[in-house]
């Protein structure tokens, strides 16, 4: 039984950066009990996709931009036309984009309580 789409799509959307991040080999994705997995060994299962990620696709967070062609390529091979693999491509990084944001907001505050931390500090003790 093949996979539906969009639930690939949605798999996909999820999982996508962690794929690109281990590269430990080639990808499929599976369904297993009803839910969509991915597995780097072949199944006898009706899985698709089969193709290594591309390497270095992914530095700081982020899916490298040189690296775009080669991961539209990659979201090919589970059946997404060209549409369908840029969409996913955009909402990983805009989410990625969104928890880098929100990680260096939490530094950026944490940086400013300790700066006010430490002011009052030495303001208690050199008055």
């Amino acid at each position: 039984m093949a996979i539906d789409k969009g639930r690939t799509i949605n798999y996909l959307e999820r999982e996508l950066y962690g794929i690109l991040a281990s590269n430990t080999g080639n990808v499929w994705l599976i369904e297993a009990n009803g839910e969509i997995r991915h597995t780097f060994t072949k199944s006898d299962d009706d899985g698709i996709g089969g193709e290594r990620p591309p390497m270095m696709a992914t530095h700081n967070g982020m899916i490298v931009d040189e690296k775009k062609n080669e991961v539209i390529g990659f979201l090919n091979s589970f059946g997404l036309d060209q549409y369908e693999a840029e969409h996913v491509l955009g909402l990983v990084n805009r989410q990625r984009e969104i928890e880098f944001s929100k990680q260096f907001s939490q530094r950026t505050q944490q940086a400013q309580y300790s700066n006010d931390v430490d002011r009052i500090w030495r303001k208690e003790k050199y008055g």
